[in-house]
């Protein structure tokens, strides 16, 4: 029998990666930025909690191999 121990770490720094990229800056949306007209009848995306994607997340697991 043999077995394996791993752990799998992903956005290890914890940081807001933006999923949506404003078109005029460059950058994530973040509250209070200005939307353009052709997002006026979409929800907002400064308060879209989809906006930035996964946090840190951390999975341990044990493989058993017989």
């Amino acid at each position: 029998m043999r077995y394996k121990v791993y752990i799998e770490i992903e956005n290890i720094f914890d940081e807001e990666i933006p999923r949506r990229i404003n078109p005029y800056t460059g950058q994530g949306y973040n509250p209070g930025v200005i939307i353009p007209y052709s997002m006026i009848a979409r929800p907002n995306p400064n308060y879209d909690p989809s906006r930035n994607g996964k946090p840190r997340t951390i999975e341990l697991g044990l493989q058993l191999l017989f």
